[in-house]
């Protein structure tokens, strides 16, 4: 604990939580990690490991290092917010205990309230705003007092535990659905000898095109690849108005569900092939307008769908020198 001078006047076994973890001591205030906060780490792991599988199948087993890292980035954001409370108590001279990292998130330990001087609206704003942000942790605390203390905490950790496991199981049983669905999806691109075509595509799976075709209908029913994107709303508009031109927009209209099929194709396939990695790059990094990234992104999504519409209209296979018309592959797509 620092007292308002900043002398570290902590016993260092009292203050420590029971089974916490010292990670540093940051401003001299010493910042802990219950156990709990693993647990929720590995869960938030194992659950948004399956969801980034979905969007980006390309990862692999590196999907669980992605969840993880968004796991740290969620407690990070929280450690921050703790830290700016445990500045402004140090700034007038408030004694701060710990900071603990939790399981629904932190908590700062500020000794005492603030003198009655011209800090007092600071403090007073600080401390409404403080409990405001800590409702779910007022709501653990009432609900541990509740169950009577330790004891009937712990008598209901089987029950906890088998809802964690109903949540797993829900998760599983979702995973198994969609797989399914792509595998009857990808079956209807087999029966229409669609699959070779379509996968030919450098980082575009079969169930992501099959996505992309049940939204879209037959590609043949649209004249050119610019109208199929047009149905997508990936068609960018300018505003004009005499001599004034205004910046390029997505349309918006179209049909939305192909847009987001499009769209989440483009993540997978700018990674895995050549030549929208190199578009990409070339429209975020280009000297003249510059594009935002999802903005790039938008811009694959479109040359995806002109692409399936070229091969699936011509029956050939994609072609990386077709496909950039003879130009640098950044300047093509």
């Amino acid at each position: 604990m620092l007292d308002h001078k900043g002398a570290d006047v902590s016993d260092a076994k009292g203050d420590r939580p029971k089974g916490g973890l010292l990670m540093g001591r940051p401003f001299g205030v010493p910042v802990y990690v219950t156990p709990t906060w693993f647990l929720i780490a590995a869960l938030i792991t194992w659950i948004f490991g399956g969801q980034i599988d979905l969007v980006l199948p390309g990862l692999g087993r590196a999907r669980y290092l992605v969840a993880l890292f968004f796991a740290v980035a969620f407690y990070g954001s929280v450690l921050i917010h703790e830290l700016a409370h445990t500045v402004v108590a140090l700034r007038y001279r408030l004694p701060v205990r710990r900071i603990q990292l939790q399981f629904f998130g932190g908590v700062s330990e500020i000794e005492k309230e603030a003198a009655g001087d011209g800090s007092l609206p600071m403090i007073a704003f600080l401390l409404e705003e403080l409990f405001q942000n800590r409702r779910d942790e007022l709501l653990t605390l009432e609900t541990y007092d509740r169950l009577g203390g330790a004891a009937g905490a712990l008598a209901q950790r089987p029950g906890a535990l088998e809802r964690i496991g109903l949540l797993l199981d829900d998760q599983e049983h979702t995973a198994a659905r969609l797989a399914a669905a792509e595998d009857r999806m990808t079956a209807v691109l087999d029966d229409l000898g669609l699959t070779a075509l379509v996968t030919s595509i450098p980082g575009l799976s079969a169930a992501g095109a099959a996505g992309i075709l049940a939204e879209a209908g037959d590609p043949r029913r649209f004249p050119t690849a610019r109208a199929l994107v047009k149905h997508a709303g990936l068609a960018p508009r300018e505003k004009k108005s005499g001599t004034f031109a205004g910046k390029s927009r997505l349309t918006g209209a179209g049909r939305p569900a192909l847009r987001l099929a499009a769209w989440r194709a483009a993540w997978g396939a700018q990674h895995a092939n050549p030549v929208y990695q190199a578009r990409y790059q070339h429209l975020t990094t280009r000297e003249h307008n510059p594009l935002r990234p999802a903005q790039a992104q938008a811009a694959i999504a479109a040359a995806i769908l002109r692409h399936l519409h070229a091969i699936t209209t011509t029956g050939r296979p994609w072609d990386p020198a077709t496909a950039t018309g003879g130009r640098p592959a950044a300047l093509a797509a």
